[in-house]
């Protein structure tokens, strides 16, 4: 799996150039942000992360897509789970997202996608000890939606929400991602 994100940074990568150079709808850019995650139903708060990476993007008159990979800090604090111990999940993920963009007037879009997110680093702190929590599926399979504006000099906003739809936890637990985004980017 970890072959597959790296063939798509590096398609990103080397494709980009190639495609800002065509002129004929293509473009690349990178974003960075930052996340409100949570889990479904969590008795919890909202874990504040980052979220950056890059993407290509193709236009044709008003419709779009958009292929991007993201490293994603995500999780929950304060999650009551057994009774008394509040634990703080730190899920970090690289997340692979293809988009479908549609532009409803002057820089103002509407977009929507499926999110393919691949568990990097996982933890779990309670009562000031952090280990390694190896009890959260590898995969996470989301779905994306939101709005940006993109300004004619390039400047990119954006605000998104995905929520996941694979089970966190390999044990017992039904929960699911759920995180909020507000990003800044360049378009080239």
């Amino acid at each position: 799996m970890r072959k597959f994100f790296i063939a798509i940074v590096m398609l990103i990568f080397s494709s980009s150039s190639l495609f800002a150079q065509n002129g004929d709808g293509f473009g690349f850019g990178a974003k960075a942000g930052l996340n409100l995650a949570d889990f479904t139903g969590s008795t919890g708060a909202a874990r504040v992360g980052f979220v950056g990476g890059a993407f290509i993007d193709y236009n044709i008159k008003r419709f779009g897509f958009e292929l991007g990979v993201y490293y994603s800090q995500q999780g929950s604090d304060g999650v009551l789970l057994d009774g008394f111990n509040r634990y703080n999940y730190q899920l970090d993920y690289l997340n692979a997202q293809l988009l479908v963009k549609y532009q409803l007037f002057n820089g103002f879009r509407v977009f929507i996608g499926p999110q393919l997110g691949y568990l990097i680093n996982s933890t779990r702190k309670a009562n000031g000890i952090t280990e390694q929590y190896d009890n959260i599926n590898k995969m996470d399979l989301g779905i994306n939606a939101g709005v940006g504006y993109t300004f004619r000099f390039g400047l990119d906003l954006s605000a998104s929400y995905t929520r996941g739809l694979t089970n966190l936890f390999i044990t017992d637990r039904t929960a699911y991602n759920s995180t909020f985004r507000v990003s800044v980017g360049w378009i080239f």
